[in-house]
């Protein structure tokens, strides 16, 4: 015959020593998930004070001149630079949802090199911040060239723009002079062609040259152009389809240029390196 016994406990089957492994059991489960929520909390409160780990409202700039407030095609703009900024200008969206702001930079006033980065945001009505993009610039010495920032928000939800400069490095340049324009010429497509001079210290290859034009004194178009500059004296021709753009209003299409317009070139330098 077979028989069972009832434990001491007992008809549930659990024993003392049962209840005591099932307490430690639930508290050691209860300590792992307290050590685990806190541990959660530590990373998204770091990740949120953590500089470039999001976006935030109002970075801090580097330059230690106060803001410039401007404004292109209606929408406010403000700049926080130690570079000497010019007009704002800005072309129409294009068909991948880009809109490129333009304006004249210099680095005047001194025999360094300007290695200069900037943080370009847009905000909406409300202030809240809408996108960042980067950008960056290297200007030789006395040099006046052509600040160039994306944007690409939409461009209609856009109220404010804040350029900034976030880092400077001055240095010796790596190259000195620039491009001299002895003629420049244009047909009714937007196209113009500059007969230039160097003065730069050394051929360079592979460069860019900038070409702005002028109208009554403001920047109706910007295009660049990439070809080897030759050797220091020798004249070169740089060719290019100008962008339009327009610091009051949207700009439309260059089907003739006008009669009395200017224009401008620049060697566009490369930040060493890069």
């Amino acid at each position: 015959m077979t028989t069972s016994s009832v434990p001491p406990s007992g008809r549930n089957g659990v024993g003392r020593s049962g209840v005591t492994t099932l307490l430690i059991v639930l508290c050691a489960f209860l300590a792992l998930t307290t050590i685990a929520a806190a541990v959660v909390l530590a990373l998204l409160t770091s990740s949120a004070q953590r500089p470039g780990s999001g976006p935030t409202p109002d970075p801090s700039a580097s330059g230690t001149a106060g803001p410039d407030s401007r404004s292109v095609q209606g929408i406010d703009v403000d700049i926080a630079s130690d570079l000497i900024f010019g007009p704002v200008t800005m072309t129409a969206t294009d068909a991948d949802g880009y809109t490129t702001l333009y304006a004249p930079i210099g680095n005047k006033g001194t025999d360094e090199a300007a290695e200069v980065y900037f943080d370009i945001s847009t905000f909406d009505a409300d202030g809240t911040l809408l996108d960042r993009t980067p950008s960056s610039q290297y200007i030789l010495p006395e040099q006046t060239t052509m600040f160039t920032g994306i944007l690409v928000s939409r461009i209609s939800e856009v109220q404010r723009i804040r350029i900034e400069q976030t880092d400077v490095r001055r240095e010796a340049p790596v190259i000195t002079g620039d491009v001299e324009a002895t003629e420049f010429a244009g047909n009714d497509d937007g196209v113009v062609q500059a007969t230039l001079v160097s003065s730069l210290s050394a051929a360079s290859p592979d460069a860019e040259v900038l070409i702005v034009g002028y109208l009554d004194d403001a920047v109706f178009g910007v295009c660049t152009d990439l070809l080897d500059i030759p050797a220091p004296g020798e004249t070169f021709q740089a060719r290019c389809t100008l962008e339009p753009v327009s610091a009051s209003k949207l700009p439309k299409a260059i089907t003739e240029l006008p009669d009395d317009a200017e224009f401008t070139a620049a060697f566009v330098a490369r930040i060493p390196g890069h």
